[in-house]
């Protein structure tokens, strides 16, 4: 026969059952781990939100639309490293999401931002993502540089440090477009570019967005203009064609009316004139301009009589094929079309000519 001892409420053992039973509850729920997802966003906001847009800046491998909430966790398609897109939406509209505040560059693993929205998206801290602060001290650095004025070759070289040092993270390409815009008429210059570039891997420089290195490329790549192969409108408006001496140089100022480094470099230019034809320089204008009337008052009033041209409005143009995007540009040829250098303003030609 077994004996029970009946333990009572009061009793010091059940009391000590109870008490170990609790913190072994309370134990088990502290060390309950969070479950994190590829991205997630903990935001406060006031605003009436009703869903969360997050999407890399191609479009082409992350889309994801979410109720929004306090907690939001996004698990990603592919690994993250790249600059995304955070957009709020209420009713389908996109609201309180502004440029650049809505791009955010990421990298890492089960990234966590902490933030409010109140007209935008203000982050206040970034977890897991070395990639986020690293971005914005470079972007900082660079617009103090150019706020300094500082020189151009000190721009260049802290450009080309920043490229090497991001050299794995598509952030590289971002730096690689500001250096490209401003030396995109320096074909040295852009060759340090192409050897630099030439160590990123295939996926950066395959990016769908960010097409930096075939820019290069195609840059570098065109080393002949074969001028008489464009039709251009001469002043009287007639469609007419336009050839290379093999025997002379020729610097093709590619302009129009409403630029004023244009307009201001023309006027030394002018001066220059007797210069360049002492040098066998032939000065040719191809100007973009569609209003054939101010394009031609233009030259008239200011007694610019070397050989000037117009573009014609088709899909092939010399300006479009040499993927000409700042003006003035100049371009030095001889040998009947062998590109020479390349330059942004008068007097880099000037100087590199040995007229000044």
């Amino acid at each position: 026969m077994k004996n029970y001892f009946p333990i009572s409420l009061k009793s010091p053992l059940l009391l000590l059952v109870c008490a170990a039973l609790l913190m072994a509850c309370h134990h088990e729920e502290k060390e309950k781990p969070v479950v994190w997802a590829d991205l997630n966003l903990i935001l406060d906001t006031d605003e009436a939100i009703d869903s969360v847009m997050v999407r890399d800046i191609s479009q082409s491998r992350e889309l994801h639309k979410v109720a929004f909430q306090d907690t939001i966790r996004i698990p990603f398609n592919d690994s993250i490293n790249d600059l995304y897109h955070i957009w709020f939406l209420k009713e389908g509209k996109i609201v309180s999401s502004k440029l650049p505040e809505s791009q955010v560059w990421l990298n890492g693993k089960q990234v966590i931002i902490k933030g409010q929205i109140d007209q935008k998206l203000k982050i206040d801290t970034v977890i897991g993502s070395d990639l986020f602060y690293k971005a914005r001290e470079h972007n900082t650095a660079y617009i103090s540089l150019i706020k300094e004025k500082a020189a151009p070759q000190v721009i260049d070289s802290f450009l080309l440090r920043e490229i090497d040092t991001f050299i794995d993270s598509p952030f590289s390409l971002a730096i690689m477009d500001n250096y490209f815009f401003r030396n995109q008429e320096d074909r040295d210059a852009l060759q340090k570019l192409l050897h630099l570039a030439s160590k990123q891997k295939e996926q950066i420089k395959n990016h769908s967005f960010l097409g930096s290195y075939e820019r290069i490329e195609k840059r570098l790549g065109i080393t002949r203009l074969d001028i008489d192969s464009y039709p251009f409108y001469d002043l009287e408006n007639k469609v007419v064609t336009t050839a290379f001496d093999k025997d002379k140089k020729y610097l093709l100022d590619l302009w129009f009316v409403n630029c004023p480094p244009c307009v201001k470099e023309h006027k030394l230019m002018a001066q220059k004139q007797e210069q360049l034809e002492q040098n066998n320089i032939e000065v040719i204008g191809i100007s973009r301009d569609d209003d054939h009337k101010i394009w031609k008052e233009y030259l008239t009033k200011n007694n610019y009589t070397w050989e000037n041209l117009r573009v014609i409005d088709t899909s092939k143009t010399l300006i479009a094929d040499y993927d000409v995007a700042i003006f003035p540009t100049y371009i030095l040829v001889e040998d009947g079309g062998r590109i020479v250098k390349t330059f942004s303003s008068f007097a880099e030609n000037q100087k590199y000519l040995g007229l000044e």
